[in-house]
């Protein structure tokens, strides 16, 4: 479970934030009598002399090289959650390049706003050094409608639903702030990176808001963050069939994902299903639609969330996570 950040444990800006791949006791205890054999085979080359001659020694060597030839079933990697900080830039523009197919877009802008806001949001890293291998965090639309990046999202989101009226006008309401505050949720992460992370890194980032709310040192950066509405801008490969049809009108009621819907987040099927609204609508950057192939095409999924659904949305997350495992 996260904690607040800037603990004692860890350094100036990061957050004690740790998640961990572990081996089963069985498989840890296999790993530890391979490498003990392995010590017990090299001690004893090394007793009969550097050059290996000797009785014995040429079938010591070669017990000893089919165990060097093995590999580990498994590899124990450290995964950390750390705060944005500005030596992540070129990590996090890694990750965001495919937010919006839209070549005008002000990605640096974008990269800008997730790393000045450093009390809300986490990047996942296997050290502090290296670059992220995952972002979560959430941008308030009412703080930051007047920069750049945040107009072109609006009008992007505008221009892709305009097609289909009944979606067009839900969009409205929560642009205009009628609902409230809307808290812009930005998950990008790499595929391979486990989903275990994902229950850990959610409720990490809804218990930051739910501080921030408390700690920051504005009232108006405090009411900033007490949102009423999320909306959430994702990416899913569907089967071309399905696909045509989304590009023709809208998607169905959150849900009721289909069963042909490949979701590159596993975790959005789940947003997808307790969502007010969703709309798909398709990817048109030829870089993005470089990795479509003749059956599957690329689509944008967007959602409406209301913070209500937050609870079941953590309970169902960590059981895809019980199962998977």
């Amino acid at each position: 479970m996260p904690k607040r950040k800037a603990t004692d444990d860890v350094g100036e800006g990061a957050a004690n934030k740790r998640a961990e791949t572990e081996l089963d006791p069985d498989e840890e205890a296999e790993i530890e009598e391979e490498e003990i054999e392995e010590e017990e085979v090299l001690s004893s080359d090394d007793s009969s002399g550097s050059s290996g001659y000797g009785s014995g020694g040429g079938e010591e060597d070669e017990e000893s090289g089919e165990e060097d030839k093995e590999e580990p079933d498994f590899i124990n990697v450290d995964f950390e959650f750390f705060d944005p900080k500005p030596s992540d830039y070129h990590g996090v523009k890694a990750l965001l390049k495919s937010y919006l197919d839209d070549e005008t877009f002000d990605l640096p802008g974008l990269v800008d706003l997730v790393l000045a806001q450093t009390t809300v949001g986490s990047v996942i890293k296997t050290t502090e050094d290296e670059d992220p291998i995952g972002l979560l965090t959430v941008l308030a639309f009412e703080r930051y409608k007047d920069t750049e990046p945040t107009k072109q999202i609006v009008r992007f989101l505008r221009l892709r639903c305009k097609k289909d009226e009944h979606t067009a006008g839900k969009l409205e309401v929560l642009l205009d702030g009628k609902k409230g505050r809307v808290g812009l949720l930005v998950s990008e992460r790499l595929i391979n990176v486990p989903l275990d992370l994902a229950p850990p890194l959610h409720q990490g980032l809804f218990d930051e808001i739910s501080w921030a709310t408390e700690d920051e040192p504005t009232e108006e950066l405090r009411e900033s963050f007490r949102f009423s509405k999320y909306l959430l801008l994702t990416r899913v490969f569907e089967e071309t069939q399905r696909a045509d049809r989304q590009a023709a009108g809208p998607s169905s009621r959150g849900g009721d994902p289909s069963s042909s819907t490949i979701y590159m987040k596993p975790e959005d099927e789940i947003w997808e299903q307790l969502s007010s609204w969703a709309y798909r609508f398709p990817v048109t950057a030829e870089a993005l639609a470089a990795h479509e192939s003749k059956h599957v095409r690329q689509m944008y999924l967007l959602m409406e969330i209301d913070p209500s659904k937050l609870p079941a949305f953590k309970k169902r997350l960590q059981k895809l996570v019980e199962d998977q495992n």
